[in-house]
C-alpha cells in the first residue's frame, strides 16, 4: 500500500451506512480484503482515529484511506437519460416539491443507494429531477429499504439537507410505517423495547436477533385494523433505527410482516411495509 492518502467529508446522505460499505460504494477496485487489511494497519482512520468494519459513519466526519492506482477518485456515478423509463417513472413519482426539497413515492424493488449489487437505486436516479445540465443533484435526506415502500424527501440544497436532517434526528420529523402483519397483536397499541444485535446465519448470512446485549431498540405501535385474527395493519413509529428493527420486533411478537422473506412466512414481498 502506498503512503500517499484522500481525505473526504462524509455527507449527510450517506450518515449511518456502515465504513466498509461506503468505501465500496464510493470506490471501484476496492475489496473487503483490502479494506480489512488497510483498517488494521491504521491506514483508514475517521477523524484521524483508527476504526473498523462496521462502524457506522456520521455526516461531517473525516475520512481517510491510502491511494490506490485505481483509489485515486471516487467511482464516477451512472448519467441517466431524461428519457429512460427510470427516469420518466421518477418524475411520475414526486408528490410534491419546493424550492428546497422533494416528496417522491418510491416504489418497492429499488434500492435507497446504491452498492456493489445494485444497478440502479433513488440517489442514482435523483438526477431526472432536475435539468440535465445541473450543478447539483437532490440528495437522500433518509433510506428506505428496498421491499419499502413510501413518501421519500429529497433535499435540493445542502442547507435544505441539513435542516431535514436535524429534524429527524431531533424527532421534529417523524417516519411512520404501515404493515400488514400474520397475526393480530395482543395489544392495540404499545412499545416494543427489545434490544437488537446482529449474528452471523447457518447459511453464512447476517441477520439481526433480539438479544440482550445488543443496541437499544424502540418502536411505539397501534393497530389500526384487522381481518378476524389473521391479518393485521399495524402503524409503527420507531424511535430508533437499527437494521430491520420494525420487522425483527414484530416477528418476535409473533406477528411478522405478511411476505417477509428474511424474519416472516417467506412469502415474496409485495408492497407489505409502507412508509408514511
Amino acid at each position: 500500500m502506498r503512503a500517499m492518502s484522500v481525505e473526504e467529508t462524509i455527507p449527510l446522505e450517506y450518515a449511518d451506512m456502515r465504513l466498509d460499505r461506503y468505501v465500496r460504494v464510493h470506490y471501484k477496485g476496492v475489496t473487503q480484503g483490502w479494506i480489512e487489511k488497510a483498517l488494521r494497519k491504521g491506514l483508514i482512520r475517521l477523524d484521524g482515529r483508527k476504526t473498523r468494519a462496521n462502524i457506522r459513519v456520521v455526516q461531517g466526519q473525516k475520512l481517510t484511506l491510502p491511494t490506490l492506482p485505481d483509489l485515486d477518485a471516487p467511482a464516477p456515478k451512472k448519467v441517466i437519460s431524461p428519457d429512460h423509463k427510470l427516469a420518466k417513472a421518477m418524475r411520475a413519482a414526486v408528490i410534491t416539491e419546493t424550492d428546497q426539497w422533494i416528496a417522491l413515492n418510491k416504489p418497492v424493488g429499488i434500492a435507497s443507494q446504491g452498492g456493489s449489487k445494485v444497478v440502479w437505486s433513488i440517489d442514482l436516479l435523483a438526477a431526472a429531477l432536475v435539468e440535465p445540465n445541473a450543478e447539483t443533484t437532490p440528495k437522500l435526506v433518509h433510506r428506505l429499504d428496498k421491499d419499502t415502500s413510501g413518501v421519500m424527501l429529497l433535499a435540493k440544497t445542502a442547507a435544505a439537507a441539513r435542516r431535514l436532517g436535524d429534524a429527524f434526528k431531533s424527532r421534529e420529523m417523524r417516519k411512520c410505517y404501515l404493515a400488514i402483519t400474520v397475526g393480530v397483536p395482543d395489544n392495540s397499541h404499545g412499545k416494543f423495547t427489545q434490544r437488537l444485535l446482529k449474528k452471523p446465519t447457518p447459511q453464512g448470512g447476517e441477520m439481526m436477533q433480539v438479544d440482550p446485549k445488543g443496541q437499544s431498540a424502540i418502536t411505539d405501535y397501534a393497530v389500526v385494523d384487522t381481518l378476524g385474527k389473521k391479518y393485521a395493519l399495524v402503524a409503527l413509529w420507531p424511535r430508533t433505527g437499527r437494521t430491520h428493527q420494525l420487522r425483527v420486533h414484530l416477528a418476535h411478537h409473533g406477528t411478522p410482516i405478511l411476505g417477509d422473506p428474511k424474519y416472516g412466512d417467506g412469502l415474496p414481498p409485495e408492497d407489505n411495509l409502507r412508509d408514511e
